[in-house]
């Protein structure tokens, strides 16, 4: 599987994490505020399963920007590090004192792109208009143009003959895939609380190999405010990016927020440009555990102690291993429970299913992984225990 297969699929868990916590959350609504909804569901013993979440990584071979009407109608350059490249030119939506206005669309027929050191040397290959792009299920207006194969690395002219009002904003975006000159971002997994420092870290690299360059980062709201965001080095000498203070956090369940990096370099007298965008979760700091155990009292259960910072519905996920008769620790079920808390300490109790357990034909030592706490009012992860927790005694 490729990385960018990769990122769709870890995106799509993303989403469909919180799909299934919201439905989750409103089947749990119709309950009475003190009842304890737990479910499990069985395992297959063969399954290879993630102990923790992965660390979630992009990696671009491309940049964009904004522009005016009046920059394309007077010719731009874009950087390009190799031969073969595609642009994107999309209409954007602007504000002014009439309100929101879209560009006027642009006519394919008129875009030039040609080498800025010879204005008549056109290195277009295809042009893909609006209705064309369409067809392929793009949606909005936009149009593409690609390279010539056998076009020289260095600086484009992009331009229109078509006349524009020059305050319309357009987004150009610039694809050079298969690139050399990557921009490798990595994130610890897609759901932060709002006491941790650390949103990512950052490279460019050229064919594997890091390079020096400046890097910018700011992080979008889903309410849609834009906030810069803190680039330091840390003690690796890594281009980090720092969680920027907020007096509200937006829980998952009014979307989720995006973090943009640009980098931009000179390297073996090119410039190189590269942006990276991707999107993520961010809850407040509702609750936290304290100490999870495991007992056998009329069935198997785990007893979560713990910290509710606020009043909310709190639910634990974990995920209960056994021994089979080999002796190995096999997956058996991931259990489930959810229960209204008022602020100050608490406790969840996950109750084991004894049929799962008994079609599963394993044994102590049981161990107890990967249990996740999350807010239901907030459709987010607020807390994980990191340590297994095991239980070596005999089930009566």
């Amino acid at each position: 599987m490729n990385k960018a297969t990769s990122s769709k699929i870890t995106m799509k868990k993303l989403v469909t994490t919180i799909g299934l916590s919201l439905v989750f959350g409103l089947a749990n609504a119709q309950s009475k505020d003190t009842d304890t909804v737990n479910f499990s569901f069985p395992i297959q013993q063969n399954a290879d399963l993630l102990e923790k979440a992965p660390a979630y990584s992009v990696k671009s071979d491309s940049y964009w920007f904004e522009t005016t009407g009046e920059k394309l109608n007077q010719g731009l350059q874009i950087p390009a590090t190799q031969s073969n490249i595609a642009l994107l030119v999309s209409s954007a939506t602007s504000d002014n004192s009439l309100g929101q206005r879209d560009a006027t669309p642009l006519n394919i027929s008129a875009m030039q792109l040609t080498m800025a050191n010879n204005p008549n040397k056109s290195v277009i290959e295809h042009r893909v208009s609006q209705e064309q792009l369409l067809q392929a299920g793009m949606v909005g207006t936009s149009l593409a143009l690609t390279t010539q194969d056998d076009m020289q690395p260095g600086n484009l002219m992009l331009s229109t003959s078509q006349p524009l009002s020059p305050s319309d904003q357009y987004i150009v975006t610039v694809k050079e895939k298969d690139s050399a000159f990557t921009l490798d971002m990595t994130m610890e997994g897609q759901s932060f609380t709002q006491n941790e420092t650390v949103l990512a870290k950052a490279s460019l690299s050229k064919s594997g190999k890091q390079m020096v360059s400046a890097m910018n980062a700011e992080l979008v709201a889903p309410d849609g405010t834009i906030r810069s965001v803190d680039v330091r080095k840390n003690a690796a000498g890594e281009t980090v990016f720092a969680m920027p203070p907020a007096d509200v956090v937006i829980p998952p369940i009014q979307g989720l927020y995006e973090l943009r990096v640009n980098t931009s370099s000179l390297q073996d007298g090119m410039s190189v440009n590269r942006n990276a965008k991707v999107a993520f979760a961010m809850t407040n700091d509702s609750g936290s555990m304290r100490r999870v155990i495991l007992r056998n009292r009329n069935g198997l259960k785990a007893v979560i102690r713990m910290d509710a910072n606020t009043a909310s519905r709190f639910e634990a996920r974990g995920t209960l291993y056994g021994t089979n008769d080999a002796g190995e620790m096999v997956p058996v079920m991931e259990t489930h429970t959810a229960k209204n808390m008022e602020r100050g300490r608490n406790r969840l109790v996950m109750t084991f299913d004894q049929d799962i357990l008994d079609k599963a034909n394993v044994s102590a030592p049981f161990e107890l992984k990967n249990v996740r706490l999350y807010d239901q009012q907030q459709l987010g992860m607020v807390d994980t225990y990191s340590q297994p927790v095991t239980f070596n005694r005999r089930l009566k």
